[in-house]
């Protein structure tokens, strides 16, 4: 299961542990990730 959200933002990241809780009762291992990217033709 992926998400999207800001973790910056309290309500963003409580309704990402609801909604993995919901779905799988329990959070066995949390990955954090964070990257950001620019999108490029392949002439650039």
């Amino acid at each position: 299961m992926g998400m999207f959200s800001d973790v910056s933002d309290s309500h963003q990241v409580n309704e990402m542990i609801t909604r993995t809780l919901s779905e799988f009762g329990k959070i066995d291992i949390l990955v954090n990730n964070a990257g950001s990217g620019q999108v490029k033709t392949e002439f650039q």
